[in-house]
């Protein structure tokens, strides 16, 4: 395939690499067991640094699209869109055929033609995100919300479950997509009432930031999990299985805070290397309590690799 970057483009140039992988895979030019150049190739081929282009093939990694087989790059058997997404690819794909073929009619640049409908897309996702993804506090939601809008390079609207249930009706007709995690998608759907929008539930992982300070702990320190009791069971146990898968030689508790009436001398009395707590706790936690270095909120983000697997469906083709 003929990989190209636009140096001058508004869209960072590993993100460029990245889309043109992507579309290669949706329309077979690349396919499952095929290899991608060097990264010094191909950043000496389009004109970039080595890390733009390590950084193009590491999201690409994370996403399932392509693996590390030593020093090759492999396109994945599941790189291609899922099967009843076939119909939105190719729909879209022949818009665009039809709208570059008016632009070549009418003498009018077609790469300047893209900036121009780019820059009408941002400025009215500004004003009215399409895409939302609910949690069950406002601070998670935003947290999520702010991973999915880096991943698929689009404006993500977060917004707490209580918020989706009260305001739902309100931005139904705007709203394309709403993503939701695997635990709260029977929350989101009741919410959701008569007005069943298209929801996509997503598989969670641990924060990136918080594995890496959970990594870094002695390895015999114990890790409290504070969740608020209304959600206890769905809460921990999302954080606690991905905490076990990642660190299956660590002790990891849970703990119910309705069952703590001190949480403030609960920390105190803790020898834990760490304690985290749910956004929903961890939002009435003192400001003191949320300075000790011994705490952290246990945010978790959306899977990438999750991700990857709804986005066709969800309305983003690249």
């Amino acid at each position: 395939m003929n990989i190209f970057v636009e140096l001058r483009s508004e869209i960072p140039a590993h993100v460029q690499i990245g889309y043109q992988v992507r579309f290669a895979c949706m329309h077979k030019t690349l396919r499952p067991g095929d290899e991608l150049p060097s990264i010094r190739r191909l950043a000496r081929k389009v004109g970039v640094g080595g890390g733009v282009v390590r950084r193009a093939y590491r999201e690409l990694r994370q996403t399932g699209i392509l693996a590390t087989e030593g020093r090759r790059h492999v396109v994945c058997p599941s790189a291609g869109p899922p099967p009843p997404a076939s119909d939105i690819v190719g729909a879209t794909a022949a818009l665009c055929d039809q709208l570059l073929q008016w632009a070549a009619d009418h003498s009018v640049s077609a790469v300047a033609l893209s900036r121009l409908l780019l820059r009408h897309a941002l400025e009215r996702e500004v004003d009215s995100p399409s895409c939302l993804l609910v949690d069950i506090c406002t601070q998670a939601a935003e947290h999520s919300a702010a991973k999915v809008a880096r991943a698929w390079r689009l404006k993500v609207a977060g917004m707490s479950l209580s918020d989706f249930a009260h305001s739902w009706h309100d931005h139904a007709r705007n709203v394309s997509a709403v993503l939701v995690s695997e635990g709260l998608y029977p929350n989101v759907m009741k919410a959701a009432a008569e007005i069943k929008p298209r929801i996509f539930p997503f598989k969670t992982r641990l924060d990136e930031r918080l594995r890496r300070r959970i990594g870094g702990l002695p390895a015999r320190s114990r890790v409290v999990i504070v969740c608020p009791g209304e959600i206890f069971s769905e809460a921990c146990r999302a954080v606690s299985d991905s905490c076990r898968r990642l660190f299956p030689g660590r002790t990891f508790r849970t703990m119910n805070a309705d069952r703590i009436p001190d949480l403030a001398k609960f920390v105190r009395a803790q020898r834990a290397g760490l304690v985290l707590f749910s956004p929903l706790v961890w939002m009435t936690l003192p400001a003191a309590v949320r300075r000790k270095a011994t705490v952290a909120p246990a945010f978790t983000e959306p899977d990438p690799q999750s991700l990857e697997s709804i986005r066709i469906s969800a309305g983003v083709v690249l």
